[in-house]
């Protein structure tokens, strides 16, 4: 006994989906695109930890209070590179004692593009063929928030050891 595969009718919609399926390809280019950033930022944020953490317990010990330009200009001295071999300036200093900032803007980013994409494949079919994606549905937005949700616990954890337990003291 052979089971037929179901699929929706796309004899009305066929130019219909040959757009979306283009639309969703630019869409998963752009989400890989920016996982790979994200994940290239969270791997220097990491090997930049130790240098942060020595920089703020040598300026602590000469009685100086630590800032994000002392910090900035300590990892310079030691011809250390930002990610893009840039000078380390107070703000790329902040961005690195913060992680959990640009990683949960990219997060969030990343989980509105695939509930976009979800979104719009469920537009297209037909009320039958909802009914029967509708759990797959709930699981793939439940995996999408997890995913999401442990990028972000990630993140923080990194934050919370870059800025050495709230020990960071000033802006500039």
């Amino acid at each position: 006994m052979l089971i037929a595969h179901v699929r929706p009718d796309l004899s009305k919609t066929h130019g219909r989906w040959h757009g979306l399926a283009m639309q969703e390809d630019r869409e998963r280019g752009q989400i890989i695109s920016t996982r790979v950033k994200r994940q290239r930022a969270f791997e220097h944020a990491k090997a930049m930890l130790p240098h942060i953490q020595q920089a703020q317990v040598e300026i602590s010990s000469d009685g100086q209070s630590i800032t994000l330009r002392r910090i900035a200009d300590w990892l310079n001295a030691r011809n250390l590179k930002t990610q893009r071999g840039k000078v380390f300036r107070p703000q790329t200093v902040d961005t690195l004692l913060n992680p959990e900032i640009g990683q949960t803007k990219a997060a969030e980013a990343e989980y509105g593009r695939e509930l976009a994409i979800l979104k719009w494949k469920r537009r297209l079919l037909t009320e039958a063929d909802a009914l029967a994606t509708a759990d797959r549905h709930q699981e793939a937005l439940r995996a999408l928030r997890d995913a999401r949700d442990r990028t972000i616990a990630e993140a923080k954890a990194l934050g919370h050891a870059m800025r050495l337990g709230g020990r960071f003291a000033a802006v500039c």
